[in-house]
């Protein structure tokens, strides 16, 4: 059996071709095709002449959005196993969970049926989830900080926490879920998930389902003006308790939501960056 690896090098910190050499551990060698998924400008292209292999796909969570986003994940002709080699890596922690030792697994169930994120008239499948917030605002960061290092392993969590401190200022928002209307003042975060976690392990969506047959989406908002409640509040996504904390996070659950700020910030999907934006709307199909 013949294995193609698509990996991204520039994943894990810009380490992503040794983490993709791990792969060797569990296969023969000589069965393994090394391809850069960078370098394929026509992604859908390569997979169509490739129908029928075995594909790995080695990178982490923006990887994979890159790879839902350029493929029909719908009518997939190959087998899709996963390695994680990013940072974060929630995709993995929401499908096989907290494991040490793992070899590349299939993942062609949890590629079809993906939401949609729309924002400034593009739209974009996604795996985990969209939003804006101190979440965005924290992207932006990590990019400065790779722009000056990009060799340097990112700590999202502190960025997370040093933006929180001193850099954001929380913004107004009203969310519409399946036609309802929920209008939220200083608003600190409010991700509409398909994953549990996002950020590298915080956990704001505990009771999302990735595999839920009504393909329903959950979001998370954080709001209040207390920055230590709040912050108290959010530490508690790690351990996925922070709901409890009814007077700062609320969730809610549906097929169609919609976050409209007070005014335009950044939006993050799956991680990466898309632009500045006073709305952007989540739906599943």
């Amino acid at each position: 059996m013949k294995y193609i690896v698509l990996y991204n090098p520039l994943s894990n910190g810009g380490k992503g071709k040794e983490k993709a050499e791990e792969i060797k551990r569990y296969y023969d060698e000589e069965a393994l095709e090394y391809v850069d998924i960078t370098k394929q400008t026509e992604l859908a292209g390569f997979m169509d002449m490739n129908a029928g292999k075995q594909i790995i796909l080695c990178g982490g969570d923006g990887t994979l959005h890159y790879f839902v986003n350029h493929v029909n994940c719908e009518d997939l002709k190959a087998d899709v196993f996963y390695y994680p080699a990013g940072s974060g890596n929630d995709f993995k922690r929401d499908t096989i969970g907290i494991v040490k030792e793992y070899k590349p697994y299939k993942i062609n169930k949890y590629l079809k049926n993906l939401p949609i994120a729309e924002v400034n008239g593009r739209k974009y499948k996604y795996i985990n989830g969209v939003g804006f917030g101190i979440d965005s605002f924290a992207c932006v960061e990590r990019e400065k900080v790779k722009a000056k290092n990009p060799d340097k392993k990112i700590n999202y969590t502190g960025i997370v926490i040093k933006t929180w401190m001193f850099d954001y200022k929380p913004i107004d928002a009203v969310v519409t879920v399946d036609g309802k209307r929920y209008e939220y003042k200083n608003v600190w975060i409010c991700p509409a998930m398909k994953c549990k976690s996002y950020g590298g392990g915080m956990i704001v969506a505990p009771n999302q389902n990735r595999l839920d047959k009504e393909h329903k989406l959950s979001i998370t908002v954080f709001h209040g003006k207390n920055k230590l409640r709040i912050a108290y509040g959010f530490f508690h996504t790690f351990s996925a308790s922070h709901l409890k904390y009814k007077d700062i996070c609320t969730e809610l659950h549906g097929k169609h939501i919609t976050v409209e700020f007070a005014k335009e910030a950044p939006v993050q999907i799956d991680g990466e960056l898309i632009g500045n934006s006073k709305i952007f709307s989540a739906y599943a199909e």
